[in-house]
């Protein structure tokens, strides 16, 4: 029986394995694999995924498949490239050590990390890229991970974009930004939501609020609440908060940068 070609990797700490039955998707599902990843040969494998298709009435049908549950179906092969992409970070966020994930962007600015708390596609993205455009360093425009001390690590993936209705995926080098190379302590955590014509009137927050604001959005946090607490308490130590609705992006870059200098 011919084996699967499989990616195998490593990544903060945790061994996974993507299979398929042919390499073109293999290679389509890099960009959805966490970015600082180590391949690896042999030893345990914690979690093992499938991207397969079969053919419905004339249509080709892409599923993700973990064990025996088919976990996502489409006629759209990132639809199910997404699905994996989330289940991946998932399961990171549930095994790895020392390491708790917050649905966030985040960014470095002249020594240490804003991080913008919010679920996907709620315009993370467009503000990361316009801190990128003032000068800003990348840590990641979904995930802000956190280790123990509270500091922020980088997860630099492809940037996901709205444009024109659909989704495009950029590199931070295509979008003129460059990567933070070093973990980095919490200087502001911006809790806000686009609104059009809103403008950007922000208000402080207490330690408290800023905490609940990522606790709201942390991934894992009841199977690993302690940790969580642990973490989300250290990075907000030495932050300023802050709240408003937003309108246009680059006043609130603008705004923030000034305050945090």
């Amino acid at each position: 029986m011919t084996e699967r070609p499989s990616l195998q990797f490593a990544a903060h700490g945790v061994r996974l394995a993507v299979t398929s039955d042919t390499h073109d998707v293999l290679d389509a599902a890099l960009s959805y694999l966490p970015p600082l990843r180590t391949s690896i040969d042999s030893g345990p494998i914690e979690k093992t995924f499938h991207v397969g298709s079969h053919d419905t009435d004339g249509t080709r049908v892409w599923s993700l498949v973990e064990g025996d549950e088919v976990l996502r179906s489409s006629a759209r092969l990132p639809h199910v490239l997404n699905a994996l992409e989330w289940e991946v970070h998932r399961f990171l966020a549930e095994r790895a050590p020392d390491r708790i994930f917050v649905h966030a962007g985040a960014v470095e600015w002249r020594g240490r990390a804003i991080v913008v708390p919010g679920r996907s596609f709620s315009g993370k993205s467009t503000l990361v890229a316009a801190f990128l455009r003032a000068g800003c360093t990348y840590l990641s425009d979904e995930y802000a991970i956190l280790d123990a001390s509270g500091r922020c690590h980088a997860h630099p993936r492809p940037l996901s974009l709205r444009v024109e209705g659909r989704v495009e995926r950029h590199t931070v080098q295509e979008l003129g930004g460059r990567l933070a190379p070093a973990p980095l302590p919490v200087g502001a955590i911006v809790v806000t939501r686009y609104r059009p014509g809103a403008r950007w009137e922000p208000n402080r927050l207490s330690p408290g609020q800023a905490l609940m604001s990522l606790l709201r959005n942390t991934i894992a946090i009841r199977s690993r609440s302690r940790e969580a607490l642990g973490a989300l308490s250290a990075s907000v130590a030495g932050a300023d908060a802050y709240r408003s609705v937003r309108g246009n992006t680059d006043d609130v870059v603008a705004s923030l940068l000034s305050q945090c200098s």
